[in-house]
């Protein structure tokens, strides 16, 4: 099943559809996640930066030890015929989507904070589902992948937010 939905998104492939799904792709790669983190730290301060990337940080380990544990091959490797280009890797789960979705929770949680606007946060969650999408119009992830790395991307948020609000000192905690 999950092949057919690669299939079937792959039949919209067009030089503009290639374009708008590399650019999802890129919002959740790690060069672009440090301009974003630079950007939130001229914002927010340095204090909700660090916060931001070792939280990014607690969930890429998440995903490289659960790479690491089940060494699943990317769709390319078993259908050919759906391949766009090489990644390296196993995967399941989606790094991209995992990483993704923290880090975009966290940056719109961080920069809508105190703000009555459901459209933003709406804004914030859809990106990441955008990226998982992208990963399997490209053929690098079953859509298995991509769900299991939105759900470990909440996941890991949710563990961390939890340590960081048991270990946190104080005054960053004021900052949130």
């Amino acid at each position: 099943m999950g092949i057919t939905f690669i299939r079937a998104l792959q039949e919209l492939q067009s030089p503009l559809a290639d374009e708008i799904f590399r650019f999802f792709t890129t919002l959740a790669s790690p060069w672009f996640i440090c301009i974003g983190l630079v950007f939130f730290i001229r914002i927010k301060g340095w204090r909700l930066g660090v916060t931001v990337l070792l939280g990014v940080l607690f969930s890429l380990c998440v995903n490289l030890l659960l790479k690491e544990l089940i060494q699943l091959d990317r769709p390319y490797v078993t259908f050919p015929d759906v391949f766009v280009f090489n990644e390296s890797g196993s995967s399941f789960p989606s790094g991209h989507a995992q990483v993704g979705m923290t880090f975009w929770v966290l940056f719109g949680a961080f920069i809508e904070h105190g703000k009555k606007s459901d459209y933003w946060a709406c804004f914030w969650f859809c990106i990441p589902i955008l990226i998982g999408i992208s990963r399997c119009y490209f053929g690098v992830h079953y859509p298995t992948d991509v769900f299991a790395g939105w759900f470990m991307g909440v996941f890991s948020l949710v563990i961390y937010l939890g340590l960081f609000g048991f270990i946190a000192p104080d005054k960053w905690k004021d900052e949130v």
